[in-house]
């Protein structure tokens, strides 16, 4: 099989999943190539990234962000690579982006196969009924997708996937570079852990406020590492506490200091309104933390097993968020590293193999499949929507 993997760009934790998905493929006799739309920009851009001189590896757009570029801009210069490449399977980030609504066109009009990636849930977004309708008449035309767990199955199902199509196995890390904790320092020994970006979804503040309103136990340090606009009225809500000697801030940092942190600290917190997934925790659980965790997050489900590798709660009660602080805290050392072994354990089945085993089990699936002929309308709908590039 010739297999393209199609994103808007491909930053923080995909080169891992790539590499690993690339070995893999090349081990049974398959080819990969990796195409990023742009070069610039996305969420992770405080991330400073090594340069990619893998042969297989393609930016389209290596200078300019997602924002500045037209959607038919994107779809010439992505329908001419893939034509020059003429993958038999290409698998392309969620429909409501260029990467994904082009993709799938190429597919259709190429006669080759989609599968599409999303840890986006049905719930998370407000549509009206004839978004939904525009979705499924693209679905229609989609192989097979690729969530992050099972809880994503309602979703598929009311996208009219068949159970089947459906493959688990997107949001991983690189466990094993996590869980190295050979010379690891101890910058912060047993203490608390926030690692975010600081908006206001994040729900740091409830996280401060929970931490400052524990009076009958010994807290150890807070530490919250990360930027945003929410900082400076973090950093004078923690004042307003008189917290200022047990709540301390920090800029982001490399992975190779954040698993430093990781490996030192007791507790890991994320207390998001909402996340898709919620990638820190697997980071987190990979260096045996201890877990309090937003019910909202996604990977919640997957990766916190209550009172045993850490506690769940609602992030928009404050005092919910206190009682999983203070039940961390009233368990002995003991049964802290029983706690950190099993969040090691459960995310051990969530690793880079999981992710490339996932890719190739799904592109066997679709090439063993005919491949669809689209109806007028969704041949137009395909020919016409070219996706649009937004952040959550």
């Amino acid at each position: 099989m010739n297999i393209a993997i199609v994103h808007t760009d491909f930053r923080i934790y995909w080169p891992a999943r790539l590499h690993a998905l690339h070995a893999l493929l090349v081990s049974k006799g398959h080819t990969l190539t990796v195409i990023e739309i742009t070069g610039q920009g996305s969420d992770y851009a405080f991330h400073k990234e090594k340069a990619h001189d893998e042969s297989y590896w393609r930016v389209l757009f290596p200078n300019d962000t997602p924002e500045t570029l037209a959607p038919s801009i994107i779809r010439r210069a992505l329908f001419k690579t893939l034509d020059g490449i003429m993958p038999d399977v290409v698998v392309a980030g969620a429909i409501a982006f260029p990467s994904g609504a082009i993709s799938t066109s190429w597919a259709k009009q190429r006669k080759k196969r989609i599968i599409i990636f999303d840890d986006s849930k049905k719930e998370d977004v407000e549509r009206n009924g004839l978004v939904n309708y525009i979705k499924r008449c693209i679905y229609k035309n989609v192989d097979s997708v690729i969530y992050p767990a099972e809880e994503w199955l309602d979703t598929a199902s009311f996208w009219r996937f068949r159970k089947e199509q459906v493959f688990c196995g997107l949001d991983v890390v690189d466990n094993d570079f996590w869980a190295n904790n050979f010379n690891v320092k101890k910058p912060f020994l047993g203490a608390i852990v926030i690692v975010a970006r600081l908006y206001t979804c994040k729900n740091v503040a409830a996280i401060i406020n929970a931490y400052c309103s524990i009076k009958d136990t010994v807290t150890p340090m807070l530490h919250i590492i990360g930027d945003g606009p929410e900082k400076v009225s973090l950093q004078k809500l923690v004042k307003d506490n008189n917290a200022d000697d047990r709540i301390k801030f920090h800029p982001f940092m490399t992975q190779e200091e954040l698993r430093d942190v990781y490996h030192s600290a007791g507790a890991f917190v994320l207390g998001s309104w909402y996340e898709t997934w919620g990638l820190v925790l697997n980071e987190a659980a990979a260096c045996g933390c201890v877990l309090l965790a937003s019910k909202r997050c996604g990977a919640t489900k997957t990766l916190v097993k209550n009172n045993v590798n850490g506690f769940v709660f609602d992030p928009y009660s404050v005092e919910d968020i206190a009682s999983s602080i203070r039940s961390y805290l009233l368990t002995s050392d003991e049964e802290r590293k029983k706690m950190g072994m099993s969040s090691q354990k459960i995310v051990s089945e969530w690793g880079l193999e999981k992710f490339a085993d996932t890719c190739l089990k799904a592109s066997e699936y679709v090439m063993s499949r005919y491949i669809r002929k689209p109806s007028f309308i969704e041949s137009i709908i395909l020919r016409f929507w070219n996706g649009r590039y937004h952040t959550i």
